[in-house]
């Protein structure tokens, strides 16, 4: 219930409110719960990612994102989804308004707004390794947790050895190992 609470909370743009819940989640969930396994995971990579990522690092990215929120809030879907694309084309991979874009594209769930899909292999990159493992919490959050497992696979092969995005993809296949009991 408070994971969910915490995703409502994210998609309305209070990432603060969003990992408020998910760390009281924390505190109030059992242990070994689905829910709590769930908060955690977003916990830290919101927690992380924000602390890394100030929201003001980003400007232009961040003022495309707030603006699709008020087009998405005001019915206006289409431009919701052309403001949280220009957000992803102004934002630095692995940075978390990349995350918040591609959260908020899920919304929309247009022609114009296509879901991401695991791309090729390509040369050993952090910024394309991220790029992946961010497509990765996309299908989770989406429920698809096979397409997560693939992306994030695919991430173990473009990340450079020992580098953060390669201990983040680990984190989310070990999680996903956990869920199944593996």
């Amino acid at each position: 219930m408070l994971f969910q609470a915490g995703l409502r909370a994210h998609a309305d743009g209070d990432a603060k409110g969003a990992l408020k819940k998910w760390r009281r989640c924390l505190e109030v969930a059992p242990p070994r719960s689905p829910e709590r396994g769930d908060c955690a995971l977003f916990e830290d990579m919101h927690g992380r990612s924000r602390a890394q990522d100030a929201d003001d690092a980003h400007p232009r990215a961040r003022r495309a994102h707030r603006a699709g929120l008020v087009a998405y809030r005001a019915g206006d879907t289409a431009q919701a989804g052309r403001l949280w694309r220009a957000c992803l084309a102004n934002a630095p991979a692995g940075s978390a308004v990349v995350q918040d874009c591609l959260t908020s594209l899920e919304l929309v769930k247009a022609p114009s707004a296509p879901a991401p899909t695991v791309r090729a292999p390509r040369a050993r990159s952090e910024d394309a390794a991220r790029r992946v493992y961010m497509e990765g919490m996309v299908l989770f959050q989406k429920g698809d947790e096979a397409g997560a497992e693939r992306a994030w696979n695919e991430c173990l092969e473009l990340a450079p050895p020992r580098g953060p995005t390669e201990l983040d993809c680990r984190a989310g296949l070990g999680f996903l190992a956990s869920r199944r009991g593996r």
